[in-house]
């Protein structure tokens, strides 16, 4: 079944926007790992397939518990979000 989805906003998004900004790729694929690790993944794999060329991606593959529908629309899809915090 396919369902649109629209990012909310929660009132922690504006000290995130500037505190916890992605500004490269790296740092992007660290959060990327630290999600993997967040949802209990025992390993985290990272492919690169077709390095250099317009077709290139990096892959993350993961053992974690991942989310349930509902968890991923109420909770990932909230910008800003309390559930996102660091326990």
């Amino acid at each position: 079944m396919e369902k649109n989805l629209y990012f909310r906003t929660n009132s922690r998004h504006i000290g995130q926007l500037g505190r916890e900004l992605v500004t490269d790729f790296v740092t992007a694929l660290v959060e990327l790992v630290k999600n993997s690790y967040d949802a209990d993944a025992g390993s985290v794999q990272i492919k690169i397939e077709n390095a250099n060329t317009p077709y290139s991606r990096i892959i993350v593959i993961d053992t974690g518990s991942g989310m349930t529908q509902e968890e991923f629309e109420k909770k990932w899809m909230v910008i800003g979000t309390s559930n996102k915090a660091l326990s």
